[in-house]
Parts: structure tokens; C-alpha cells; sequence
């Protein structure tokens, strides 16, 4: 913590703090980050030396030995006891961060989601009435609490929260219920969160994945003061992993966002809830994240963000549509019923067909810097964010940290299963017809 006295209750405080923490940062050697203006990062000939992390007046920070002299400049600016300085294990910004011996390191909310307090709320009455003027503000303390507890270490209770955000304003006794289950589960596994493995990625040789997913069709959402159904769930989870990705093989990966939220548009269909979930995760957040690794790195051209995070950075998006691939992987631009739809299946295909130089390919080659790749739904990680189910799949892969994309054999023998049904079920037809001429 850098600031000495409360830097609230005059004009400006905290902006004029962070310009002078900014401006110190930048003096003594570290660069802002273009695409995440409180990361500042130190890199020799595309190699990072240092990442400096800011919020308000706490510093979260890691360097390879022998860059420390950076931090220690920062302490004498501020006048920054060294027993002021925490390493190993410690708290910021309300999560636990934990280092082993061999330098994994885990973060959780464990304490923040052990002091969320359960709703008090009518009894003898039927789930179906709606909450009144003293349930509703518990509700939205509760919602308010799970979902910081979402974003910062927990993606497992993302759709859950986001469940509960869509109808705080018309919640029933029945939403009540459901939450405080969820207050139960956030204390039953408060000490769960996400695992970084020591040396498992080079972060100058790592690649960006997005996961994206969606449910077609199953959720509520608020429209003018009514609780509309037929909606559709999008979700998606973007990692930095090894490069083996592209060949199925099991490989470590660190989470670095990941969102859960309803598409704003109705869809028509599986394919187009997918591909809204995709432009979503690839263009409104994979994109700007991989723009901001690259230039971690020192070797992104803001002029050109874009082409250049292309041209030091492959981007690997993972689906479980099958539809949605095919598109995207068509050597044509193959169209839809859809007009909309079929621009934004064209934007994505053309992103997939362009090299770093943003020029069409006729054939796709291992060195794209955008590729896709179809995984079944045994192993999509982001499945329980898009509707309610287990998560023990990815509270399990989070906790390992590593992930296999490879189905399992029991995966692999209950597809040919489903695939026997519905063969036997279309024939059906036509052997009761058979049956009835004869």
C-alpha cells in the first residue's frame, strides 16, 4: 500500500494521486499498457523482466531476480516501508493470494464469500409471491456480494449470479431460496478458486484461447418491467496456454476473464446464439486482450493494434457447434436465412482466412494467426456458465490447472449411443409405413 494518509475528502484526491503514481511508474523505467491502463510492464527484446499491477493505492507486482531495483525505486518515491511489502502469501483487493514452494500460486475469496450473510425472508407463504420492500434489498447485497466473488476467482457461480441479476427487481420467495442455496454453496467451497502452475507457460511463447458457448433459448430476461422468456445464455473464458492446445494435448492454461450474460438479441436458432457468443468473446475481448500481452511484450504497435497482436500472437477459439465451425472453416462463404447473422459469420471467417497481414488465404495453414477448433461437449469448460449444472468439471480443471480437450472414452461410447437413437427414431417412420402398406 503506497498511500501514507486517506487520499479521499479533497478535490480531485484520487485522480491527482493516480497521475503522480502513474508519472513515478513511467520515470523510472516501466511502460503503460495501451489496452490496460493500470498494468505496467518491463520487457527486454520481447522479453517481460517485470509486471506492475495498480488499484487506487495497492501494487500487486512480480519480476524475474534481478529487476528488483524497479520496485525499490517505487518505495523510495512513496517512502514505502519494506514491511508494508507482502510476498508469498497475502491478501489484495479482498482476494487470498497463495504461493507453494515451487511457486504455483492460488487465489480464492475465501473470507469475502464466508462473511456473505443468508436472506431473512417469509415463511408460510407460496414461492410464487413476489419479494417484498425488505427482501429485495438483502437480495440485491447478496447478488452484489456473489457476483465480486464471481468475477475475481469463482467463474463456477457466474451463471447462477447472473440468474439472479436478471430478476432482483421482480424476484419471487422462489429466487429468494435459490439464492441463499447459493450462499451456501459460496461457503461450502470458499476455499476453492484458480491454480497458476510455476513455469508451466513462457509467457513470451504462450498463446491466447478463447472458449466461447451458449444455450439456445432457455432463460428469462427483464423487458419493460416483465420477465420475457426465450432468451439465450452466451458465455466464454479466455486463457493463455501452450501452444500444444492445437494438437488436443493435455496442457497447463491460466484463466484471465470470463463472463456469463444473456444475448440482448433473441435468437433463432443454435448456430446464431453461438456465433453471437463467439463475436462476442473473440472480437469484444479476445482481441483487446491479446493486444494487451503482445504489448506487455514491448512489441505491439499501437498505430497498427490490431495487425500487429496478429503478427506476434495466435489466437485459438474453441466451440462445441459443429454448425459453427463448418461455417467458419468453409472454403465459401456459405449463407443463412438470416441476413445479420450471415455478416457476422462473415466477419468471423474472415478473420480465420487472413493472415497476420490481414491477407486472404486460399488454404489455412497451422501458422494463421486465428484458428478454430471444434471440442465436444464433454469438454467445454464454460458448458456450466451457460445453464444450470454441475460444476464440478470446471471447479476440478481450475483447481489442476491444466486442460485436456481430448473426450473421454465414456464421452466418446455415449455420443455413438445418442447417435444409434436418433438413427433408429428417423427410421421408425419409415417402417411403420412399410409395415402399413404391407
Amino acid at each position: 500500500m503506497l498511500a501514507r494518509v486517506p487520499i479521499y475528502g479533497t478535490k480531485d484526491a484520487g485522480r491527482r494521486f493516480w497521475l503522480k503514481l502513474r508519472g513515478t511508474i513511467t520515470n523510472i523505467g516501466l511502460t503503460q499498457n495501451s489496452q490496460c491502463p493500470a498494468l505496467f510492464t518491463y520487457s527486454e527484446d520481447g522479453d517481460v523482466k517485470l509486471m506492475m499491477g495498480t488499484h487506487v493505492d495497492d501494487i500487486l507486482f512480480a519480476c524475474k531476480p534481478g529487476y528488483e531495483g524497479f520496485v525499490r525505486k517505487l518505495q523510495e518515491a512513496f517512502q514505502v516501508e519494506d514491511s508494508k511489502v507482502s510476498e508469498g502469501n497475502f491478501r489484495f483487493c479482498g482476494r487470498e493470494v497463495s504461493q507453494e514452494e515451487d511457486g504455483s500460486i492460488t487465489v480464492t475469496c475465501k473470507a469475502a464469500a464466508e462473511k456473505i450473510e443468508p436472506i431473512s425472508y417469509r415463511t408460510g407463504v407460496r414461492q410464487t409471491e413476489l419479494a417484498n420492500d425488505a427482501e429485495k434489498p438483502q437480495l440485491r447485497s447478496v447478488v452484489g456480494s456473489l457476483a465480486w466473488v464471481a468475477r475475481q476467482a469463482r467463474p463456477d457461480f457466474s451463471y447462477r449470479v447472473n440468474t439472479l441479476q436478471s430478476v432482483c427487481t421482480k424476484a419471487t420467495l422462489r429466487d429468494l431460496v435459490f439464492a441463499n442455496k447459493r450462499v451456501a454453496d459460496a461457503k461450502e467451497f470458499s476455499n476453492q478458486g484458480i491454480t497458476y502452475k510455476a513455469g508451466a507457460l513462457d509467457f513470451n511463447d504462450c498463446i491466447l484461447c478463447t472458449i466461447s458457448g451458449a444455450s439456445w433459448s432457455n432463460e428469462k430476461q427483464l423487458v419493460k418491467g416483465k420477465l420475457e422468456p426465450l432468451r439465450s445464455q452466451r458465455a466464454r473464458m479466455t486463457v493463455l496456454a501452450h501452444k500444444d492446445f492445437f494438437r488436443g494435448v493435455e496442457t497447463p492454461f491460466y484463466p484471465i476473464a470470463w463472463q456469463s450474460t444473456i444475448v440482448k438479441r433473441a435468437c433463432r436458432s443454435t448456430l446464431q446464439a453461438e456465433s453471437y457468443g463467439m463475436t462476442a468473446a473473440v472480437e469484444a475481448e479476445g482481441m483487446r486482450l491479446r493486444a494487451m500481452t503482445v504489448d506487455a511484450r514491448g512489441l505491439l504497435d499501437k498505430r497498427k493494434w490490431e495487425v500487429s497482436s496478429r503478427q506476434n500472437m495466435q489466437h485459438l477459439w474453441l466451440t462445441d457447434c459443429k454448425s459453427l465451425e463448418d461455417h467458419l472453416l468453409s472454403e465459401s462463404l456459405t449463407k443463412t436465412d438470416d441476413k445479420r447473422l450471415s455478416v457476422d459469420i462473415a466477419a468471423l471467417r474472415q478473420l480465420i482466412w487472413q493472415n497476420a497481414n490481414e491477407e486472404d488465404q486460399e488454404e489455412l495453414s497451422d501458422e494463421m494467426p486465428d484458428k478454430i477448433r471444434w471440442i465436444d461437449t464433454s469438454k467445454m469448460l464454460v458448458d456450466c456458465l451457460t445453464k444450470d449444472m454441475k460444476t464440478n468439471f470446471l471447479r476440478e480443471t481450475l483447481k489442476e490447472g491444466t486442460y485436456n480437450i481430448v473426450p473421454t472414452a465414456e464421452s466418446e461410447v455415449t455420443k455413438l449411443a445418442k447417435q444409434k437413437y436418433r438413427r433408429m427414431k428417423s427410421q421408425a417412420p419409415d417402417a411403420e409405413e412399410n409395415e402399413e402398406m404391407n
